[in-house]
C-alpha cells in the first residue's frame, strides 16, 4: 500500500467527521463511488466527487452527531485498502447513540479514492477486497 493511499484514506475519514467538503473532494477522483451503510438511505451509492455534499446532507439528516475514527489500515495490494473504523453517532430522531466498528474497502488510482464501500463485518470486507479470510 502506498503512503499516498493511506494519507488519502485518513483525509477522507477526517473529512467526513469534520464535514469538510474540500478535503473529501480533494482525495477522490471525479468518478468516485461511495456505498455507505450509515446514511438515511442505507446502502445508497453516491457517484462522483461532487456528491459528497449530498452524502454529508444525508448523514446530517440521520445523525445529530457523527464521527468516524480510523482504528487500523491494512494495505491490500498496491491500490486497495481495508480500513477498520469506529463510528460514533447519535440518532437525530431517536437520540440513541451508536458506537460500532465498521470496515471500509477503498480502491485508489494515483493516490485518490475511486471507490469505497462500508461493511459491518471484517470477513465481508476482506472477501470484497479479494483476500483470504
Amino acid at each position: 500500500m502506498s503512503q499516498q493511499n493511506e494519507r488519502a484514506g485518513r483525509e477522507i475519514a477526517e473529512g467526513v467527521s469534520q464535514r469538510d467538503l474540500t478535503k473529501l473532494q480533494a482525495n477522490c477522483t471525479d468518478d468516485f463511488e461511495n456505498t455507505s451503510s450509515f446514511t438515511a438511505a442505507a446502502g445508497k451509492t453516491y457517484r462522483g466527487r461532487e456528491v459528497w455534499a449530498a452524502y454529508l446532507a444525508d448523514v446530517d439528516a440521520a445523525w445529530e452527531e457523527f464521527r468516524v475514527e480510523l482504528e487500523e489500515i491494512l494495505g491490500v495490494g498496491a491500490d486497495t485498502v481495508v480500513a477498520a473504523v469506529r463510528v460514533r453517532a447519535l440518532g437525530r430522531e431517536s437520540h440513541l447513540p451508536i458506537d460500532e466498528k465498521a470496515f471500509s474497502v477503498a480502491q485508489f488510482r494515483d493516490g485518490k479514492a475511486i471507490r469505497a464501500h462500508t461493511y459491518p463485518h471484517r470477513p465481508e470486507a476482506v472477501r470484497a477486497a479479494g483476500l483470504p479470510e
